[in-house]
């Protein structure tokens, strides 16, 4: 009689065949074994904590649903893959619903200062600039970005906030990857140019 296999001491190839052969354990091992990765994906892309669980679900259902179709050394890379493509349509619909992505919208939320709200920051502008604390800064900062065409927020947001490539934030944007240049260009100058409006005597502290 064949002893159970000791799935601690199985790659992921290995598991992979188990799981394409109908061991539920097997799949179990695969799910933790990537949690952690995917997770780490989510935090990446600034995706809220509520919302992990059911997109790496998505991702899990996905590849597992193929999984006797997939080969067991490109398991890896094809949840990978998978999970990614699941992070980016759930940005697109936030993009189309909200017209808001990444977590600039939050800059302004924060619990612990109460010493100003954005109407006291914006009330006055002072004749010369003065010292700013950072808390004040983001809150500034999302004023201006809450002004900005979607358009123009939304490249900014991907290219200068995420870090994302030109090509992958075309990608999200759904936009020909050679706009995406002219586009963040135009974005830069407006959020300069509503710098200067709205914080006058701030805007040399803010930059």
């Amino acid at each position: 009689m064949l002893e159970p296999p000791n799935y601690d001491d199985l790659s992921v190839p290995e598991l992979v065949i188990l799981a394409q052969e109908g061991d539920e354990m097997a799949f179990t091992c695969l799910h933790f074994k990537f949690f952690g990765m995917l997770k780490e994906k989510c935090r990446k892309f600034g995706i809220p904590e509520c919302d992990h669980n059911d997109l790496m679900q998505k991702a899990y259902i996905k590849v597992f649903a193929k999984i006797e179709t997939i080969q067991p050394e490109r398991f890896a890379g094809y949840i990978k893959t998978a999970m990614l493509n699941i992070i980016k349509n759930y940005i697109k619909d936030k993009i189309r619903d909200e017209g808001i992505f990444g977590p600039f919208y939050l800059l302004g939320q924060d619990d612990d200062d109460n010493q100003k709200s954005i109407e006291d920051l914006i009330g006055e502008a002072p004749k010369q600039a003065i010292d700013i604390t950072c808390k004040e800064a983001r809150k500034m900062i999302a004023f201006i970005m809450e002004k900005m065409p979607p358009k123009y927020r939304n490249v900014l947001v991907l290219i200068d906030w995420e870090g994302y490539s030109y090509k992958e934030a075309a990608d999200i944007l759904n936009m020909n990857p050679k706009s995406v240049g002219p586009l963040l260009f135009r974005a830069r100058l407006k959020f300069i140019k509503l710098s200067k409006k709205y914080f006058p005597g701030w805007y040399d502290e803010l930059f």
